[in-house]
């Protein structure tokens, strides 16, 4: 999970995401469509393997997406068949490279998923000010 300072790795496929989702208890924070969303949150060293591909080698619908107003951005990839778009964490994207000597291959990282549904139950300061 984002900040238990592990490197952890989620392999999902759309399909999984998909299942997950009860409800579109965020659908107020993204564009107007009738798509279920899921918001991923990671660290930095975190790897995030959707539909068999690490998500820093596949090209996002979107990026900079300010999803709560705070100034943290995200990175959209949509499954428009299913009707699904999937929020990743902008540093999710980004190299884990630390050092020369670390291997091409993806290091496992630490992720947490929130649907919209637990967003809202568990919310944090969000662009309306509410907790």
């Amino acid at each position: 999970m984002s900040g238990n300072g592990t490197a952890d790795e989620l392999t999902v496929t759309f399909e999984d995401l998909f299942d997950l989702i009860g409800d579109n208890s965020l659908e107020a924070y993204v564009q107007s469509n009738e798509h279920k969303v899921i918001v991923i949150n990671g660290d930095s060293e975190d790897s995030l393997i959707l539909e068999g591909q690490d998500v820093r080698l596949q090209t996002p619908t979107q990026t900079g997406i300010d999803l709560y107003g705070d100034g943290t951005t995200y990175a959209l990839f949509q499954d428009t068949t299913l009707g699904l778009d999937v929020y990743v964490l902008s540093s999710l994207l980004a190299s884990n490279d630390q050092s020369s000597a670390v291997s091409e291959e993806a290091a496992p990282v630490a992720i947490g998923v929130t649907s919209l549904d637990q967003h809202v139950h568990q919310p944090s300061l969000d662009a309306f000010g509410g907790l």
